[in-house]
């Protein structure tokens, strides 16, 4: 059992499992954002900082809880994202394993590299103490 919900100006779409463990939210910002919780109740609320454009100012706007855990640790994800697509290791083969295996060792290439740039600002964090 579903039940559907538009409890928000900027949540196009919410559907809850009938139990209410789990539920889907739609969030429209400067992009379309699905996110599906499941520790994070869909009632809760928290605030964000919008710009409107009727008003040419910002004001607080509600934000699920669950939209304001995506923005906080989807960072390191996006930009694992982007330094994948502009660094492809491309071979030519038609192998489908092959380009997995090449597409893991791209990945963990660019991981690699984020975890030691966020290494050495902690470290020069460290020493500016």
């Amino acid at each position: 059992m579903t039940i559907y919900l538009k409890l928000w100006p900027n949540v196009q779409c919410c559907v809850v499992r009938g139990d209410k463990n789990i539920a889907v939210v739609k969030w429209l910002g400067s992009k379309p954002i699905h996110v599906a919780p499941i520790d994070a109740a869909v009632q809760s609320l928290g605030t964000c900082r919008s710009w409107s454009r009727q008003n040419e100012n910002y004001i607080e706007a509600p934000q699920p809880v669950a939209i304001k855990n995506y923005n906080k640790y989807m960072g390191g994800i996006d930009l694992l994202d982007r330094f994948i697509g502009k660094y492809p290791m491309r071979g030519r083969t038609g192998k489908w394993t092959i380009r997995t295996k090449f597409h893991f060792f791209g990945l963990a290439a660019a991981a690699g590299w984020l975890q030691y740039k966020m290494m050495l600002q902690n470290l020069d964090a460290r020493e500016k103490i």
